[in-house]
């Protein structure tokens, strides 16, 4: 009882056939918050090519006011959990601060995104408003994927990514291109020797970013539109088909490794793993860092390579020589770990915050099937993406969308859950 009464979410009203295309104000609201989350970037990089610079700060004002907005959604009532989060969250953060001696306002922002998208999924999602909101970007998505490889001219006069990142960060400068006059960004293309893995015949070196700007952001969406597709009970209704199709149409557009590989993990999953037996993914990130550890130490020859194994064995070596205190998060000056996932939330957050953090996740009490299976798949989805990127996890453009999934269909678990208590209840007094 204890349990159900801390993680009780607000109640989910049930959907009411309407032939509008919101229910409400408030779902119209959500709709545009979690839609914004994720084209936000798009949109700055045609005012940069088009109109004036963007630069990093006005990136940030646009973030902020992403987080604004979600916020005033769901800032009059906070769940007792929810509490209890941002109270453990924000002293982590703060004794975090103090122990380096220095602030590093951007793990803070990585675990707002976290939370607050979350909540906001928790407090007011529906699974046909994130039906409605993934529709819509994959539309987007696929529309400006064929403009962007069937139109790269035209594409770039909108849309020159390239100038566009180099404005924020400065990569890219003084010969970082590579080629001469480079209008999309750095790992747009495919570098000699290494070459396209998908359909090369097709689209040659080009990796095809569309409305993500990245060919790594387009492909993480893709892996969060299959999740979402084949958690489903029925997941060859036409909706889920749907979802599919977008979901390998653009990791073959973005040329992703990660998608492909981890797609095809999870499929496999969803085919022959018990439904019962889910509530094992929860040891998979912990798993794959002593996998990672082991592997580093017995394997690595001193040599890297930009392979999807080379990713990993260069992951795991940077465990090996982890020290301590960054282990614990109180290293000062925290150092860069590029595309090292393990490395960058440990030094970042704290191995007892993040142990903390992932319990609270798994101790949520889930019946649903559908939920279940979301919670497993984004489990397996989170531990590879840490094993071969360091920061792309947090994200706001793929990680506002799956976690406000992620929190809509815990509520709506929950509350079947309690519906089905009351209902026995009344039954059997």
């Amino acid at each position: 009882m204890t349990s159900r009464l801390l993680w009780q979410p607000a109640a989910v009203a049930e959907p009411v056939f309407s032939s509008r295309l919101f229910v409400s104000a408030q779902e119209r609201r959500l709709f545009l918050i979690v839609v914004a989350a994720t084209l936000y970037q798009a949109s700055l990089c045609l005012v940069n090519t088009v109109a004036f610079r963007i630069n990093g700060s006005l990136v940030m004002l646009a973030e902020m006011l992403v987080y604004a907005l979600a916020l005033a959604c769901v800032a009059r009532e906070i769940p007792r959990y929810m509490g209890l989060m941002l109270l453990v969250t924000a002293v982590n953060v703060c004794l975090l601060f103090l122990l380096r001696g220095y602030v590093e306002p951007k793990s803070a922002r990585d675990l707002l995104i976290v939370l607050l998208f979350f909540w906001l999924g928790w407090r007011h999602g529906t699974p046909q408003l994130v039906d409605k909101v993934l529709t819509c970007i994959l539309l987007l998505a696929i529309g400006m994927g064929l403009f962007e490889w069937l139109a790269l001219d035209t594409y770039v006069k909108l849309f020159h990514t390239f100038s566009y990142f180099m404005n924020q960060s400065g990569i890219g400068a003084n010969g970082g291109a590579i080629f001469e006059g480079q209008a999309l960004t750095l790992n747009g293309f495919r570098p000699e020797g290494i070459g396209r893995t998908i359909l090369p015949w097709l689209f040659g070196a080009h990796r095809i970013s569309s409305v993500m700007l990245e060919p790594v952001s387009l492909g993480n969406l893709a892996v969060i539109t299959l999740i979402w597709a084949i958690s489903r009970d029925r997941w060859q209704e036409r909706q889920a088909l749907f979802f599919l199709f977008a979901a390998a149409f653009l990791i073959a557009l973005s040329d992703s490794r990660f998608g492909l590989v981890v797609s095809g993990l999870i499929v496999l999953v969803r085919l022959i793993w018990p439904l019962a037996g889910y509530g094992v993914l929860a040891l998979a990130p912990w798993a794959m860092i002593g996998f990672l550890y082991l592997y580093s130490a017995v394997f690595f020859d001193g040599v890297y390579t930009d392979s999807f194994a080379g990713r990993l064995m260069h992951s795991g070596q940077v465990l090996t020589e982890l020290p301590l205190k960054e282990w614990l998060g109180w290293q000062s000056p925290l150092r860069d770990y590029g595309d090292m996932g393990y490395g960058y939330i440990l030094t970042r957050f704290g191995l007892f915050y993040l142990l903390f953090a992932w319990l609270v996740l798994w101790r949520i009490p889930l019946l649903a099937p559908r939920s279940i299976r979301l919670r497993g798949l984004i489990s397996i989805y989170i531990t590879m993406i840490l094993s071969i990127s360091g920061t792309s996890l947090f994200a706001l453009k793929t990680a506002g969308l799956l976690w406000f999934m992620l929190g809509t269909l815990c509520a709506v678990a929950l509350n079947s859950r309690t519906s089905a208590a009351i209902t026995a209840k009344e039954t059997y007094p």
